[in-house]
């Protein structure tokens, strides 16, 4: 599990957990989020897109995660997240 720390003023230092959005119902609603503002956040949408698209020929994807902050429901409004592809022969 990795750890983010995030900090809102020079005092305040937040501790937030990542965690791997496992549910492709849930990469498909950060999706729609990145569609709203487009075209600025065309290169999301995109990605997001490949990875749905990847998913769909491949349902056990082992090298490939979707993390995003541990906040409770706050992700899909947020949009922040991270692909990490590990491709290894």
């Amino acid at each position: 599990m990795f750890t983010l720390y995030t900090s809102c003023s020079a005092n305040r230092v937040k501790k937030q957990k990542l965690i791997t959005l496992n549910k492709i119902e849930d990469t498909k609603t950060l999706r729609t989020l990145y569609r709203q503002n487009w075209p600025a956040n065309a290169l999301g949408c995109y990605t997001l897109d490949n990875f749905i698209k990847w998913h769909e020929r491949d349902k056990q994807l082992q090298h490939v995660r979707i993390y995003t902050l541990d906040d409770g429901e706050q992700w899909c409004c947020n949009g922040l997240h991270l692909i990490v592809v590990r491709f290894m022969r």
